[in-house]
């Protein structure tokens, strides 16, 4: 995500925020309006889901707690920080996955050698 999607979606969620600091609750569709602009301004899939997910959850509420947008919002933010950051570390395994030459190959092998010990943990059992 760019600077600047990721800057407006951080003033999304700040203006929210701080227009919601005296409510105890929050109408749905209100909520669901900052949802849908902040779906709007981001590119990134794991934020989307994350956004999309929330979405279907206050599908059927009229009043959301106040507590719980902050917890979303701040939730949504740090989802975005997150997706930033894997997807520069990242980058260079896209890239290499397209690739068919002998260094691309060795080097996605070393980085799944490297995860192997972190992904072995959380597998399933029967996963291989």
């Amino acid at each position: 995500m760019s600077s600047v999607q990721h800057h407006e979606l951080q003033e999304i969620a700040d203006h929210t925020i701080a227009s919601i600091a005296d409510q105890l609750l929050l109408p749905q569709s209100h909520y669901i309006d900052v949802l849908l602009d902040l779906l709007a301004v981001a590119p990134s899939p794991i934020v989307r889901s994350a956004i999309a997910e929330r979405l279907t959850e206050i599908r059927f509420v009229s009043m959301v707690a106040t507590d719980d947008v902050r917890a979303d919002l701040y939730g949504i933010v740090a989802i975005s920080d997150f997706s930033d950051a894997a997807s520069d570390d990242l980058a260079w395994a896209e890239q290499a996955l397209l690739c068919d030459c002998t260094a691309c190959l060795a080097a996605l092998d070393a980085h799944h050698l490297d995860v192997a010990s972190m992904t072995f943990e959380i597998a399933p059992e029967a996963c291989s």
